[in-house]
């Protein structure tokens, strides 16, 4: 169904009678950090030793490190600099024994399951096995075994069969295919009620994504009936289709029943609302669209939810103050290995492993410490750990640390920032969390999260190319890299400085991108060209990297104007506002 613009016109005037004036965007508050209390492990004399040390290293003068090692007062380090050393690509050639001697004496360190993958490898006949890393997470003890009959695992084994074979059929876009398999597993009994809505309702999103608005709607309103999730989820497609098909009372109606259905998933539900809203005004029932719209603001830190907000004229409101880490909370955390050497770490400017060592102590802690991690994490603005840790909280204990839910990481790329940091950060909370290191599964590295391929032709190195390469775990080259690549998506002649195509051609590629475009069944409409993306990763990708920029604008203290073009139902056209200067 396409809304046109006047709508959104009629939309602005109808809820500017009913909301008070707006004071715009919030304003950062100032990032003052009070420190009643230095953190230092490292003696000055030191610092400056381990800086030369891993300089040394970085050129490959292991003569030139050993020199400086001899002259360290404190060892703390000695693990990460012969790490680095050991695990060269190329410069140095690790001996077993050197290996195992690691192993014996760092095994609780980051990168140990690493280096002992490569000692078991390199462990000549005869010698003994090195040491086991320490695990980076708590133990559970293993779960009971369950005592099945021969009936029961072989209907465990043909659900399975069939699960699988639907699930492949729905990763080729072939609902036919899937819907004839569930309807023949069901003749079975294999599912029961709730998995077998879920499993309807995945069939019906597939038609839909294939432009089958008619069978969607049907196969969603059967869903929709059933249930568990499956209620949300084919309400959600059945509202699509029906907004699609041009039917918006339909539309509306299960759009409001997602809602309810979504009511204790923020996301969900600020969503489903915000679409309700949409389909209410576009039956001229003005009446509807503010009780509809104030229900998705309600969830004002969702991508829905924020523009639901900005329609209504309402602040966002984000407490940037950092979480509170009293000396008593130190002292319960001091006496930690990973703990001081993380400290040590961010004394040398190691941030990426510091941030690491203080990840493992994270997950190897009880409940009662991670308060005093999450502060020191703040207090060494570790990105992170500060992120996981807040994501957490809130999780567990409804506690929402916007300073540590948005960090601002001191990481600087080769040559500096060319597109503004809100949107650099926007992306990498979204591809790596600020993990330097992490690695995905389709081989994905660094930040930002670049296959090796697309890092060789943006940064037109070949050697970015190889599996061995680490270069892309360096953070000021993998931000370089990852902005090139932003701007290069944004110059594309079908991108035309759009965010939101960007961001969807950042993770799902320009070529889908462009085809997806091709396919022209949103009419122009950004929101429901979001929610025909056929891909289930970049829909969802889409919105997060959206509001992680939304979030990091007001944090900096700057307007939102890709916010105000969505609430306007316009698409989000990049607008720089950093100070180059500065």
């Amino acid at each position: 169904m396409t809304v046109p613009r006047p709508f959104f016109h009629l939309i602005a005037l109808f809820l500017l009678l009913l909301a008070s004036l707006a004071d715009g965007p919030a304003k950062a508050a100032p990032e003052e950090v009070s420190e009643p209390f230095a953190i230092s492990v490292l003696e000055p004399s030191d610092i400056e030793l381990y800086q030369k040390i891993f300089a040394a290293q970085t050129r490959a003068d292991w003569a030139e490190a050993d020199r400086l090692i001899r002259r360290l007062k404190d060892r703390i380090l000695l693990g990460h600099v012969l790490y680095e050393r050991y695990m060269h690509p190329n410069a140095y050639r690790s001996s077993y024994a050197e290996l195992a001697r690691w192993m014996k004496n760092y095994a609780d360190q980051p990168g140990a399951e690493r280096l002992y993958r490569l000692a078991a490898k390199r462990r000549p006949k005869g010698h003994a096995a090195p040491r086991l890393p320490v695990p980076t997470r708590k133990q559970q003890p293993p779960a009971p075994q369950e005592q099945l009959s021969k009936k029961e695992l072989e209907l465990r084994r043909a659900r399975y069969q069939a699960q699988t074979a639907i699930a492949q059929h729905l990763k080729q876009a072939q609902p036919e295919l899937a819907e004839k398999r569930l309807w023949a597993a069901n003749e079975r009994a294999l599912f029961e009620k709730e998995n077998f809505t879920t499993l309807l309702s995945r069939i019906a999103a597939s038609y839909f994504h294939a432009g089958n608005d008619a069978k969607a709607l049907s196969l969603a309103t059967l869903s929709a009936a059933g249930e568990g999730s499956g209620r949300f989820a084919g309400n959600w497609v059945g509202g699509l289709a029906a907004w699609r098909q041009g039917n918006c009372a339909l539309s509306a109606g299960h759009f409001e029943r997602a809602t309810v259905a979504a009511s204790e998933r923020p996301w969900d539900a600020s969503a489903a609302a915000f679409w309700a809203a949409r389909a209410r005004l576009a039956c001229r029932q003005p009446e509807a669209v503010a009780r509809l719209l104030d229900r998705a603001a309600y969830n004002n830190r969702t991508f829905y939810g924020m523009i639901a907000a900005r329609q209504l004229g309402r602040d966002i409101v984000f407490s940037w103050e950092h979480p509170p880490f009293p000396w008593k909370d130190y002292r319960t955390i001091s006496d930690l290995p990973g703990v001081r050497r993380a400290v040590a770490l961010s004394q040398v400017s190691r941030i990426d492993w510091a941030d690491v060592e203080l990840r493992y102590v994270w997950q190897r802690s009880e409940d009662d410490r991670h308060q005093a991690i999450l502060g020191l994490a703040s207090r060494l603005n570790l990105p992170s750990t500060q992120v996981r840790a807040a994501k957490l909280m809130e999780r567990r204990e409804m506690t929402m640390v916007d300073s540590a839910l948005y960090p601002v990481p001191d990481f600087t790329p080769t040559g500096g920032y060319s597109i503004d940091r809100a949107v650099i950060f926007a992306f990498m909370r979204q591809e790596s969390e600020f993990n330097t290191l992490a690695v995905s599964s389709a081989g994905a590295r660094g930040l930002m999260q670049l296959m090796p391929a697309t890092a060789s032709f943006i940064g037109r190195d070949r050697s970015l190319k190889s599996p061995t390469s680490t270069k892309l775990n360096d953070p000021t080259l993998n931000i370089a890299l990852g902005q090139r690549y932003i701007e290069h998506l944004l110059e594309d002649r079908n991108m035309k400085g759009n965010l939101l195509l960007t961001a969807a051609a950042y993770n799902g590629g320009p070529g889908n991108v462009n085809r997806w475009l091709q396919r022209g069944n949103f009419s122009d409409d950004p929101f429901l060209f979001i929610e025909s993306i056929p891909l289930e990763e970049t829909r969802l990708y889409v919105t997060r990297v959206l509001t992680n920029l939304w979030a990091y604008r007001m944090r900096m203290g700057q307007p939102t104007p890709e916010l105000d073009a969505l609430a306007q139902g316009q698409w989000p056209v990049y607008k720089p506002l950093d100070d180059k200067k500065s």
